[in-house]
């Protein structure tokens, strides 16, 4: 029960942090802040290589069913188009005949492509490019493009077709 009287062994005088826990905060604040860019980061390059691993595995499916199916009616049966729409990146992947559409990315992706390895990077527009395959060897038929570069302003991811085979190859540029 109190009486309302003070004990006297109660440290009357509390003037503050003492250095010493002022560091200990400190630290922790700058661990929590180092946790946060990372994570920021990561999510941003898990958005990009998402894009980058789109591109690259529909080249390859639009490369395999040329190769796998029988010989549709037109040349434009079989190919792979990518554009954009708005703020949206659209992978289009055409296979015998059926379009299928996909967002791959939104505004926070950007994509600019090379006609040849090492050539003029161009930014990706509202007119679709395209890359067809030939369906005897695999080798590219027609394309727009040589590489395609997926980016932010952390990361870049690089997607090549070679013309000869057809084969693609995914690449982290920095």
């Amino acid at each position: 029960m109190r009486t309302g009287q003070r004990d006297n062994n109660i440290i009357k005088d509390n003037s503050g942090l003492s250095l010493v826990e002022l560091v200990i905060v400190i630290a922790i604040m700058a661990v929590l802040t180092g946790g946060s860019v990372t994570i920021v980061a990561g999510i941003s390059n898990a958005r990009v290589k998402s894009c980058a691993q789109s591109i690259y595995t529909d080249l390859n499916r639009v490369k395999t069913n040329t190769m796998a199916k029988e010989k549709g009616t037109g040349s434009s049966d079989y190919y792979f188009g990518l554009y954009r729409s708005g703020d949206d990146v659209i992978l289009k992947e055409m296979i015998n005949g059926d379009a299928t559409l996909k967002t791959i990315a939104g505004k926070d992706v950007s994509v600019q492509y090379a006609a040849t390895e090492g050539g003029t990077k161009t930014t990706l527009g509202s007119a679709e490019i395209t890359c067809k395959f030939k369906r005897s060897s695999g080798g590219v038929l027609s394309s727009d493009f040589a590489e395609i570069f997926v980016f932010n302003n952390l990361h870049t991811w690089k997607v090549t077709v070679y013309k000869a085979t057809g084969k693609t190859k995914l690449e982290q540029v920095n």
